[in-house]
């Protein structure tokens, strides 16, 4: 799978998980004390944080691979 195609797929599903939460507990916008407050919300965050940071990682290595 190609750099591309995998944020494609992590953040789609990142995004899908987040709506799911956010149906369940009722939430339209959440807001800082909302996110703060809500254990799911934490467990959300901990969970796509570190994928997010790898993806960072990834483009990085490839701008410093291709020199743009």
């Amino acid at each position: 799978m190609t750099f591309a195609q995998q944020m494609v797929t992590d953040h789609t599903q990142a995004n899908q998980k987040l709506g799911d939460i956010a149906r369940k507990l009722d939430i339209s916008v959440p807001d800082e004390a909302a996110i703060t407050d809500k254990a799911e919300l934490k467990g959300f965050d901990s969970e796509t944080l570190p994928k997010l940071e790898q993806h960072l990682e990834h483009a990085k290595a490839l701008q410093a691979k291709h020199g743009k």
